[in-house]
C-alpha cells in the first residue's frame, strides 16, 4: 500500500512512483523496467503519449527505479463523506475543513488526504502534513501511518525515517497491517532502526497473518531462500506465495510457479 488509497491496473489512468520498500507492486529493479517498459508500450500508453515514441517513453526508466501502479483512488479522497449532497469538491472541502478546525479527528485525516490529493483545493504537500500530525497525535490509526510514509519519503516534511518508524510503530500497535509490513522491512534493512530480523520476521508474520500480499510474499521468501534467521521450508513457502497468489500478486505466481516447476511442494498440502 502506499497511501491510504486502492490500486488496480486499468489503464489509461496510472503514475509512476519511486520504487518504495513496502510497495505491493515492487519487483527487481530491471524485472520492474521491463513490466513497466510493456506497460508504457501498450496500446493504452499510446493513446496518452500519442506524440513520443516507444523508444523515448521506455528511456524514462533507465534513470531510477520506478513502479507503476494504476490510480484507483476515489474522485475525491477524503470528500466521500459529502457524496450525494450536491455540493462540489470545492464546497465539501471547505466544510471538511471547518470540520477539522473544530476538532473533529477524522475530519483531520481527511483534510489531510484532499490535501496530498488536491482534491477540491491546491495540491498542499506540507498543510497535508500539519493535518496528518494533528490527527495522528489524537491517535488517528491512518494517519500515524501516512504521517509515517511522509517522513520517511520526505514529503511535506523533511526526510527523517527515525520519526517514520516512531509514527509506524503507534500505528502498527493498534493493528494497522501496512505499517506492520513497513516495520518489517525497517528492521530487516535497518534503516531508521538497529537491523533486528527477529523483529523483521515477527511484523511481516503480523502483516500476513492479516491477510498483507507482500507481507506473505516476504514471508514466503524468507522461508524458500532461507532468509532472515528462518530455515529453508519450500512447503511453507509456497503456502505463503499461494495466499498472495489469490491477491493477484504477481510476482508471487512467479515464485509459486517456481516451486511447481522443480517439484518443491506437496501439491495436496495446497490443496491442489
Amino acid at each position: 500500500p502506499f497511501f491510504s488509497y486502492n490500486f488496480s491496473i486499468d489503464f489509461p489512468f496510472f503514475i509512476l512512483y519511486p520504487l518504495r520498500p513496502y510497495s505491493t507492486a515492487m519487483l527487481g529493479t530491471r524485472n520492474l523496467r521491463q513490466v513497466v517498459g510493456r506497460l508504457l508500450s501498450s496500446p493504452g500508453a499510446q493513446k496518452i503519449f500519442p506524440s513520443a515514441p516507444c523508444s523515448q517513453r521506455c528511456h524514462i526508466l533507465s534513470c531510477r527505479p520506478v513502479v507503476a501502479a494504476v490510480y484507483s483512488a476515489p474522485k475525491a479522497p477524503g470528500l466521500s463523506r459529502f457524496l450525494g449532497t450536491g455540493m462540489s469538491d470545492k464546497e465539501s472541502f471547505d466544510k471538511l475543513k471547518f470540520d477539522a478546525e473544530k476538532g473533529d479527528v477524522k475530519a483531520m485525516f481527511e483534510t489531510g488526504m484532499s490535501l496530498l490529493a488536491g482534491r477540491g483545493c491546491e495540491a498542499n504537500e506540507s498543510e497535508a502534513v500539519k493535518w496528518y500530525t494533528k490527527a495522528a497525535e489524537k491517535g488517528h490509526l491512518d494517519a500515524q501511518y501516512n504521517l509515517g510514509v511522509c517522513m520517511y519519503y520526505g514529503r511535506g516534511v523533511d526526510r527523517n525515517i527515525e520519526q517514520a518508524v516512531a509514527w509506524y510503530l503507534k500505528a502498527a500497535d493498534q493493528g494497522h497491517v501496512a505499517a506492520e509490513y513497513a516495520l518489517g522491512v525497517c528492521y530487516e534493512k535497518g534503516r531508521g532502526v538497529q537491523k533486528d530480523l527477529v523483529k523483521s520476521i515477527k511484523y511481516y508474520t503480523n502483516a500476513a497473518n492479516a491477510g498483507d500480499a507482500s507481507a506473505q510474499y516476504k514471508l514466503g521468501e524468507c522461508f524458500y531462500y532461507g532468509r532472515s534467521g528462518l530455515k529453508e521450508n519450500f512447503q511453507e513457502a509456497a503456502s505463503l506465495f499461494s495466499k498472495a497468489c489469490e491477491q493477484g500478486l504477481a510476482k508471487a505466481q512467479y515464485m509459486l510457479g517456481l516451486c511447481h516447476y522443480y517439484g518443491q511442494v506437496d501439491l495436496h498440502c495446497l490443496g491442489g
